[in-house]
């Protein structure tokens, strides 16, 4: 609290961050009422002490928001009364992009999936939003993945091989810093970039699926040939079937992958079947 500083006194510099430590300590200690109160004031009021606290905003305050949301009702009523009043102002036509992301987090935060869905069907057809769009695009797409809404991932995928090729440039820089000589901090740097390897063998795979899905099947094929690159062994083509028949789009290079892990050893006979199953319809 002392380095939080007092928001009653106006003359007093207020640490943003560490009063959102304070009251992810509250959630932490079960004093809900405290809590609720402290996520409300630095919802509504933390980016007036601190300009480049926007980010924590809308990464990291709202996963203790979420947290106190489903333990405590009174502070899921609070955040939904925030979320309405952010929807009052869209309805009545603000195309603020604050105000949206205001919304779009809300929701998260109180679990909103319809209402989410609702109003990217609303909205994704029209070229105004897809600035705002693209800048939810890592939520919308986990979002579309989740409730399988395969074919719509691609009102996302604006640059969809420049996405694939970032993650890849990521990857290769988070095992550099785990190949490096210093073992101050080689044990966390080993865990993020194995962490880092895991998400690209699914993000990669997942994001050629979804390309095929929305029709963008030159897409597709140069995010697999960029990922098989990067990573060429069994795994790797496996994972793209296995992703690519989960969204139902079988392609002949899916037989060809196939046959090359089988070639490594890797047992690949029931996929290889029902993918010739399924161009055979």
């Amino acid at each position: 609290m002392e380095d939080a500083g007092d928001r009653t006194d106006p003359a007093r510099k207020i640490n943003v961050l560490a009063r959102m430590e304070f009251a992810g300590s509250l959630v932490s200690d079960k004093k809900f009422d405290q809590a609720t109160g402290e996520c409300l004031w630095l919802w509504e009021h933390m980016l007036e002490h601190d300009d480049y606290s926007e980010f924590a905003r809308m990464n990291f305050l709202p996963t203790i928001m979420e947290r106190l949301a489903e333990q405590f009702e009174p502070a899921q009523v609070a955040f939904t009364k925030l979320r309405d009043a952010a929807r009052k102002e869209m309805d009545a036509g603000s195309e603020i992009r604050d105000v949206i992301f205001d919304w779009f987090t809300l929701c998260e935060i109180l679990g909103d999936d319809d209402g989410i869905l609702a109003w990217f069907d609303k909205t994704k057809h029209n070229h105004k939003n897809s600035d705002v769009i693209s800048h939810m695009d890592t939520s919308l797409f986990n979002l579309l993945v989740k409730h399988k809404r395969w074919a719509d991932t691609g009102f996302l995928e604006v640059v969809p091989v420049a996405r694939a090729q970032s993650s890849i440039d990521m990857n290769k820089r988070l095992f550099a810093m785990d190949q490096g000589d210093d073992q101050f901090d080689a044990e966390f740097n080993a865990m993020i970039a194995k962490t880092s390897n895991e998400e690209l063998m699914k993000n990669l795979p997942q994001q050629y699926a979804c390309c095929l899905a929305a029709e963008l099947d030159e897409e597709a094929i140069e995010i697999a040939n960029i990922f098989l690159d990067y990573r060429d062994n069994p795994d790797a083509r496996i994972a793209l079937v296995q992703w690519a028949m989960k969204m139902n789009q079988p392609r002949k290079e899916q037989l060809l992958w196939l046959d090359e892990a089988a070639e490594d050893g890797r047992y690949v006979k029931a996929l290889r079947q029902k993918v010739q199953d399924a161009l055979a319809k």
